[in-house]
């Protein structure tokens, strides 16, 4: 498997996304040159200078003139990680917010409704320990089947989707910077929308789920996995789109997903295998799954399109009912993805952010 978890990772590290308690020390993001065999190369530097330089008088070398890179991309690339994400964050976080429970965009002309409104039922109703609870002890026959797969996507969904579109660290420089920029803006909408919902995970309803890797303590709808995993899922098959349709005919996920045999099929069921493994696990209720897949979708659909400066995208209202309880399924969540669609407005994507979107669909492969 393509190893990428010391690239993109996943939501446990999304919440520091942002990373601006390191934003300080990224002047430091080279290691020590000496690193590897002891000693300082501070100290090593200061002694060579001292012993090896001529008296300098503060004035500039002739032969050296600085170069000032003008094109932000270039600039952009000249970068070291922990700046480089900082400034690719600024462009992308304000597109979407947490507002309220739901998903909002200023890319909508109306603001309201919500990219995508979610309304769990309350915590304390039986939706939870009846219907939702047997759908965790049915998972569970699953986990030594998954076992590896669930501990291995605790830090790292990244790989499973790059194994399918062969990219790596070395071809794949601005595709995974890609994914990684939506990871984060996926776990700074997540998280807030996991505070104000603060529902207990299926362990808080029963001991019986004894979860097979330790609960994270935050609430559980919606699923942060399933976010990150569909909106990954999403843009990476809007990216294939694009290669085969050229201009700005809206990307929809719903038809996206009816292709079996398509590359974009194939990101959705990895999608939903994650997903699902959460569950399976006894972390997540499938309606968590759920949530957060149509938060992925919305999120990752609504940006496809502003990228291609489409003019319509898909609106999700999900309100679980105890009647309509479901173990989490592709085929549920494609019938489940209304139609409706609300109109972008005409912005120009940013501009910085339209050259990186550029750079990735040079580097996919042109046979997906």
């Amino acid at each position: 498997m393509v190893t990428l978890a010391g690239r993109a990772g996943r939501a446990g590290r999304a919440g520091r996304a942002g990373r601006a308690g390191r934003a300080g020390r990224a002047g430091r993001s080279g290691e020590d040159l000496f690193d590897d065999i002891g000693g300082s190369s501070a100290d090593a530097l200061l002694t060579t200078r001292e012993g090896e330089l001529p008296v300098w008088n503060g004035e500039a070398d002739p032969a050296l003139k600085p170069r000032i890179e003008l094109d932000p991309f270039r600039q952009l690339d000249q970068l070291a990680k922990i700046p480089r994400e900082v400034v690719i964050d600024t462009r992308l976080f304000p597109l979407f917010q947490a507002v309220d429970g739901n998903v909002q965009t200023p890319l909508k002309t109306n603001v309201a409704p919500p990219l995508v409104k979610l309304t769990p039922p309350d915590p304390v109703v039986d939706f939870w320990r009846k219907a939702e609870l047997r759908h965790v002890r049915d998972a569970a026959d699953l986990r030594n089947d998954r076992l590896n797969e669930i501990t291995y996507q605790i830090d790292d969904i990244t790989s499973f989707f790059a194994a399918a579109l062969r990219l790596d660290a070395d071809r794949s420089e601005w595709t995974l910077e890609w994914l990684e920029a939506v990871v984060r803006l996926c776990g700074y909408v997540e998280f807030p929308l996991k505070f104000t919902h603060n529902i207990p995970r299926p362990a808080d309803y029963s001991s019986r789920v004894y979860p097979v890797v330790e609960t994270p303590k935050h609430g559980t709808w919606p699923s942060g996995h399933a976010t990150e995993a569909f909106a990954i899922a999403t843009v990476l098959s809007g990216l294939v789109f694009e290669i085969t349709n050229p201009g700005n005919a809206p990307f929809r996920v719903k038809d996206a997903i009816a292709g079996s045999t398509t590359v974009a099929n194939l990101l959705f069921r990895i999608a939903t295998r994650i997903a699902d493994n959460r569950t399976i696990g006894g972390l997540h209720f499938p309606t968590d799954s759920y949530a957060g897949a149509f938060c992925g979708i919305g999120i990752g659909e609504a940006l496809v399109n502003h990228m291609r400066k489409a003019r319509c995208t898909t609106v999700i209202d999900y309100a679980p009912v105890e009647a309509t309880s479901q173990d989490f399924s592709l085929a549920h969540l494609q019938a489940a993805i209304p139609a409706t669609t609300e109109n972008l407005n005409q912005a120009d994507p940013d501009d910085l952010l339209l050259a990186m979107w550029k750079a990735v669909i040079a580097e996919l492969p042109r046979q997906a």
